[in-house]
């Protein structure tokens, strides 16, 4: 039976740093074996730890993304308290770890739809055929659609999904307006009462202040999770409801897109 391949996060960061740690292990190794002086002795220490430090790093990257945000995300899908028929949004799905994750815990009705532009530098082996391969390995295939979509401009309807998830995703954009800009085309495909759950390591707190604009509710942002490395922040928050007939607070862009690939 063929096993999901998730890769690694960053792989083009992570081998740059591992180049950079052993060459420095080799150069403080070296440098402290020749050293005569005790100032050059303190130096080729501090050359040993800094190597040690980055390969140390480096490794939890690794580890932590096969991992680490699995035993996250097992804590985060109990927390949504799935009944089993929802239609879930998986933004920036990658090779599909988290979206496998949720689609197992979805029955007859239920169906989870990932998203992403696959680049190559975000994740090593990052292609839709990669996650198209995981679904079926983890026997959730009937249960998912994969989509090739950016986040800025979802290729969905308004209103569409009763729950949105994310993994280290939104901080990729440079941009603050571009960061807004996607924090709104999630809230406009969540559903009123809809539920949205972020996991980032950076900017999280500036995430707040654009959902609420966007017609949010108890938009949270959590203390640090140390698991998966880097640490990161879970920010969870609610679409508004629709009351009295009134419209969704955030504002409709698409009357009715859907153009999900078949998987």
């Amino acid at each position: 039976m063929t096993r999901a391949r998730y890769g690694v996060d960053s792989p083009f960061i992570v081998i740059a740093h591992y180049a950079v740690g052993t060459t420095a292990l080799a150069g403080g190794a070296v440098w402290l074996a020749m050293a005569g002086g005790v100032v050059w002795r303190v130096l080729a220490v501090l050359l040993v730890l800094f190597a040690v430090v980055t390969l140390a790093e480096c490794t939890g990257i690794v580890i932590s993304g096969r991992y680490g945000k699995r035993r996250l995300w097992r804590g985060l899908i109990e927390d949504l308290a799935l009944r089993g028929d929802e239609q879930i949004l998986d933004v920036g799905t990658g090779s599909g770890q988290q979206l496998a994750a949720v689609a197992r815990h979805l029955t007859s009705g239920g169906h989870a739809t990932g998203v992403d532009i696959w680049r190559a530098w975000d994740h090593s082996g990052n292609s839709r055929e990669r996650a198209l391969a995981n679904m079926r390995a983890e026997g959730v295939a009937d249960r998912t659609t994969l989509t090739h979509g950016d986040m800025r401009d979802l290729p969905f309807s308004d209103g569409r999904f009763d729950i949105v998830i994310s993994t280290l995703v939104v901080h990729n954009l440079p941009d603050p307006a571009d960061r807004a800009t996607a924090l709104r085309e999630m809230v406009r495909v969540l559903r009123p009462g809809g539920r949205l759950m972020l996991v980032d390591f950076w900017r999280t707190h500036t995430y707040l202040e654009p959902l609420r604009a966007a017609g949010c509710l108890d938009v949270e942002v959590s203390g640090l999770r140390y698991l998966p490395f880097p640490h990161v922040r879970v920010l969870t928050a609610r679409r508004a409801p629709v009351l009295d007939g009134a419209p969704p607070a955030a504002p409709a862009r698409h009357s009715e897109r859907n153009a999900a690939d078949p998987s």
